[in-house]
């Protein structure tokens, strides 16, 4: 199950709309200066998701985008 929960975290669009929600929270109940925490923590939380992006992308998903863009015969004789 904790598997499972941690493969859900580490999908960029689930954990930037729970950082977005938490921001927002923490935006809302905070007594002093919230805006500057808030914001703050909006762009740190922008950042871990574009470094999460970035490793996924060059741990997991580049072996498969090599197999996409191999050219085939059927390619070759479909573009002319």
């Amino acid at each position: 199950m904790l598997n499972n929960l941690m493969h859900i975290l580490f999908v960029p669009e689930v954990t930037l709309a729970i950082l977005a929600v938490a921001c927002l929270m923490y935006g809302l109940f905070s007594k002093n200066n919230s805006f500057n925490k808030a914001t703050n923590f909006a762009t740190l939380s922008l950042l871990f998701v574009t470094v999460l992006i970035f490793f996924l992308t060059f741990l997991q998903i580049l072996p498969y985008l090599i197999v996409f863009f191999l050219i085939h015969n059927l390619q070759n004789f479909l573009k002319f």
